[in-house]
């Protein structure tokens, strides 16, 4: 089972009720089928999720209820990790420089956490990126150019 999909098991476990869980896999097909349970696309279910709490109908406690079940997928959504096959080696290291970014300009967004950060220039063949840091620091990445070169 990959973490991309989801079982109606699992549903149950974020405290959705059985109707609710009916309600949110009826109009969706199952990506697979593994031991007897189907499995949902997250993100189906998410879309699904956020359709379901558009609804004028819904009791304040299931809302919430169904709202703490958003937050766990959401967040269970956030835990995959594309990984970069088939990109040479600073293909790669650009990847992930731009997925902490992507994290690390998340984190000060926060109210709470804004400050005026600096800026580091990372340079890694034709990659350039600014990064903001909370605190200036020293990176140095080789390239296998430069590896090459120095043996």
């Amino acid at each position: 089972m990959t973490s991309e999909t989801i079982t109606c098991c699992q549903l149950f476990d974020l405290g959705l009720s059985d109707y609710q869980v009916r309600y949110l896999t009826q109009n969706l097909t199952p990506v697979s089928v593994e031991q007897g349970n189907s499995l949902y696309s997250l993100r189906e279910i998410i879309v699904a999720v956020r359709h379901y709490l558009n609804s004028n109908r819904l009791p304040p406690l299931h809302r919430e209820a169904v709202n703490e079940a958003l937050k766990s997928l959401l967040q269970q959504l956030d835990n995959v990790v594309v990984a970069p096959f088939g990109l040479t080696r600073d293909q790669q290291i650009g990847f992930h420089i731009q997925k902490l970014l992507r994290t690390q300009t998340s984190f000060l967004e926060t109210p709470s956490l804004h400050t005026e950060p600096a800026n580091v220039v990372m340079q890694a063949e034709n990659y350039a990126e600014v990064i903001p840091l909370q605190q200036p620091i020293a990176i140095a990445i080789e390239t296998s150019e430069q590896t090459s070169q120095n043996a």
